[in-house]
């Protein structure tokens, strides 16, 4: 996961959590809500994303927000490790398939040059 998807990320929530407090507060006539604070340093180490450290900077977090921002962060980034497992799985078993077809091949063409020149060693 890159650091654009996660702010993106971050910036959707932080945009969905101020529409719920504006939308309560207009029900309860309460003046709106400060908007959140950036939880990207609360999460995330400042010099790049690594999930086992982003998992230990969310449980030391109190705020359920920012926990479920981490959380959802962290399942995105398994999604994607997923996806590139397979895909790489997907590109393993491609590149076996083409060198079993090149084995096929050559040995084909090795028994037809072999077979040709046995046949033109008894024809001398």
């Amino acid at each position: 996961m890159n650091l654009d998807s996660i702010h993106r990320l971050i910036e959707e929530t932080q945009i969905f959590q101020m529409q719920q407090s504006s939308i309560k507060s207009r029900g309860d006539m309460v003046a709106p809500a400060s908007p959140p604070r950036d939880t990207c340093n609360t999460c995330f180490p400042l010099h790049g994303l690594q999930s086992h450290a982003a998992h230990n900077f969310c449980a030391h977090s109190y705020n359920t927000n920012e926990w479920d921002i981490c959380e959802e962060l962290r399942l995105r980034e398994l999604e994607e490790v997923k996806a590139r497992a397979a895909q790489m799985e997907k590109t393993m078993r491609w590149w076996s398939d083409c060198t079993a077809n090149w084995r096929e091949k050559w040995s084909k063409v090795r028994a037809e040059r072999n077979s040709a020149r046995e046949e033109g060693r008894q024809l001398r």
